[in-house]
């Protein structure tokens, strides 16, 4: 996955951004300084083609920060007055607006300076530097700098918009990872990830720990009230661990109950604390009517209720998004829907879910509508048909209270035209419509209700009646008949073999993975091995390796966080005839060998890591869409033999995998569907 910090060597450059001509530019910066020396050491630099042009820097003079830009008439220098410290996190802040200029840095009075000429427009035909540039022989003498940066670079803003450090990047030249989780700076088992964030990384903490690193105690206990159903106020919110399955696809169901019809947040998920970036969120606007609001990237999407809801009455709102379309539907009515603006797909969500409000710490995204919280009462919400324990799975809270109610069934749980009957005050009893079945009636009945596939075979209602998938060592129409398979099998586009992630361990930069095996089939497309996440859940933006057929040829790609590597054959091998794969990766360096011929390749940036923790499939995997983020739609389909891990095979199913679906011996030998 990519890593947020990295450590600038001296004289190293990184090409981060190309510059246009503006009147005003804003930039934020986090730096950690390691060392200091005698010489001048340029940390940012932007300036014009032409030999002592219009430029803008700033950098560390015997740890004194300074900053300069020239518009025209010779340079501003605007100096501070206390030098930095060492291993210590920085923001800096720097504004300029025609001739005038400003710098704030942490816990310093601002600094301002004055261009000297009339000239007012500052033009920046170059790319934006970072560390350094290539050659100070080639940047004018005015800027006063003469070597690079040597510390850490955490945080880039631009005019508000932050710069990825390993994905924006144009070039890199001496760049090493900055070890920031080394000293485990995260307390209470809380778990360290390097994060473009101003200390440059961020703790995932425990449940009933909290803070910037785990330090404090969450009030999940609800200190003082008894909990059932939380009651909102406004001010009031709980936090829960951030949504990692809905990049593509995400569908939220959520009970709730409205004291007020006031402006406010049901719930709400970003990608950024400074509002920026992805979100989604529900809010009450405009005396009732609900919001259901997403951006993916290019703006948001509103989709708002056809009527207000009723103040004091418990509602249904069921939320679908699905790329940049979104739906929503309260109690079952017509539903609404509408579209993102833009072609953008994945939604990036970082941050914890926030129900009924959101942390007063964090900014909102602006695109939200509301920074106000919710009045009311919410009874359950479930997350890709995940139910959400409202008050176990509470990470923090802030000010909450009982709802009060004392008839469960008073919610209308039961769906489907169920009768509710109250048995207690925590339990209800739904009696279903003959057609539906489930503690709330939410399960239609149907052929696979009482489950036809044998052996943990997986049953599928089709158009035809169903359909068993089974497990490996089965075949059948109902699963019923036990096989062994050893070391050639055969998946038609909807199965796949399973082998543990420790066959092929990730453990050093300098661990090389090794895979072999030969294919025989007539397909052109088709995933052949896949690793990445656990089985379950999404993709998003984490590392992979993966083999796969396209167009016919062979292609070997990983990604490790700056960027995919593909390394693809000139010849196709969908002729029905066997061929031999070889794929070997160390670092960024990659190898393909098929039927003896090599190709060779790399993957972008400076990260070497591979950081994935699924185990290996081998022929497809489970849940395409979801597991490798949209990138696969096609599982492969025709014979493999001779699978070799890390130099251990020819490997036997029967003993080494761990797992499968659809798996039966290779009866057609041309690999084909025919």
């Amino acid at each position: 996955m990519k890593k947020a910090n990295q450590q600038l060597i001296q004289s190293a450059m990184v090409t981060i951004f190309h510059s246009q001509k503006q009147r005003s530019r804003q930039l934020a910066t986090h730096v950690l300084l390691f060392l200091s020396h005698p010489y001048a050491s340029l940390i940012l630099y932007n300036g014009q083609e032409t030999e002592n042009g219009d430029f803008l820097c700033f950098g560390l003079r015997e740890r004194y920060p300074e900053f300069r830009f020239n518009v025209g008439s010779g340079p501003a220098v605007i100096r501070g007055n206390q030098t930095l410290e060492l291993d210590k996190w920085y923001t800096i802040q720097l504004k300029r607006d025609r001739r005038e200029g400003m710098m704030l840095i942490d816990g310093q009075p601002l600094y301002t300076g004055t261009a000297p000429g009339r000239f007012q427009g500052l033009d920046l035909d170059q790319s934006f530097y970072l560390g350094g540039v290539p050659d100070f022989r080639v940047i004018p003498q005015s800027t006063g700098f003469d070597r690079g940066f040597v510390g850490g670079v955490s945080q880039v803003q631009i005019s508000g918009k932050p710069l990825d450090l390993g994905g924006d990047a144009l070039n890199v030249v001496g760049i090493d990872q900055f070890r920031v989780c080394d000293a485990n700076p995260c307390n209470n088992g809380g778990s360290c990830i390097p994060k473009n964030m101003k200390q440059g990384f961020s703790c995932m903490c425990p449940q009933g720990f909290a803070g910037y690193q785990c330090e404090t105690r969450g009030e999940r206990c609800f200190p003082g009230v008894t909990v059932k159903d939380p009651f909102f106020n406004r001010t009031s919110f709980i936090s829960y661990q951030p949504i990692e399955d809905g990049h593509k696809m995400l569908t939220i169901d959520i009970l709730l109950k409205p004291h007020r019809l006031h402006d406010g947040i049901i719930f709400y998920s970003g990608q950024q604390e400074n509002g920026n970036g992805d979100f989604v969120a529900l809010v009450m606007k405009d005396g009732g009517y609900l919001e259901f609001r997403f951006d993916v990237g290019s703006g948001p999407a509103i989709i708002r209720s056809a009527q207000p809801v009723r103040e004091k009455a418990w509602i249904n709102v069921h939320l679908h998004r699905d790329g940049n379309m979104g739906l929503m539907e309260i109690d079952g009515q017509d539903p609404v829907r509408d579209l993102s603006p833009g072609d953008r797909v994945g939604l990036n969500l970082r941050l914890p879910l926030y129900l009924g409000g959101v942390d007063p710490r964090f900014v909102v995204a602006s695109g939200v509508g509301s920074t106000e919280g919710f009045i009311g009462c919410i009874g359950e919400i479930e997350i890709n048909d995940r139910q959400i324990h409202l008050i176990k799975d509470a990470v923090e809270s802030s000010d909450i209270n009982d709802c009060g109610e004392k008839r469960l069934c008073d919610r209308m749980p039961c769906k489907n035209g169920g009768l509710c009957e109250d048995v207690s005050s925590t339990e209800f009893l739904c009696i279903c419509e003959p057609n539906f079945s489930g503690k709330r009636c939410e399960s239609k009945v149907d052929i696979c209700t009482n489950n036809p596939c044998q052996n943990s075979g997986l049953c599928t209602v089709t158009q035809a009646g169903y359909r068993c998938d089974c497990q490996l060592g089965y075949i059948g129409i109902n699963c019923e008949n036990s096989i062994q398979i050893h070391k050639k099998f055969q998946v038609g586009g909807n199965g796949f073999v399973m082998f543990s992630h420790e066959m092929l361990p990730h453990q050093s930069i300098k661990q090389t993975q090794n895979l072999s095996f030969t294919i025989t089939t007539a397909e052109s497309k088709g995933l052949l091995f896949w690793q990445a996440v656990d089985h379950g859940q999404s993709l998003r933006k984490n590392d992979y390796l993966s083999l796969y057929l396209k167009d016919g040829l062979v292609v070997f790609s990983y990604e490790l966080g700056s960027g995919p590597s593909e390394i693809i054959t000139n010849f196709t091998v969908n002729d029905s005839l066997p061929h031999n794969i070889q794929a070997i990766r160390t670092g960024r360096q990659g190898q393909l060998i098929v039927d003896g011929q090599h190709f060779r390749g790399h993957s972008k940036g400076v990260l070497q890591m591979l950081n994935v923790k699924g185990n290996l499939f081998f022929g497809g995997v489970p849940d395409l869409s979801a597991m490798t983020g949209g990138l696969h739609d096609t599982n492969f389909f025709g014979c493999m033999t001779n699978l070799f891990i890390n130099g251990n095979g020819p490997l036997k199913l029967s003993q080494s995998a761990i797992g499968g679906l659809n798996v039966r011996h290779c009866a057609n030998p041309y690999g084909g569907r025919g």
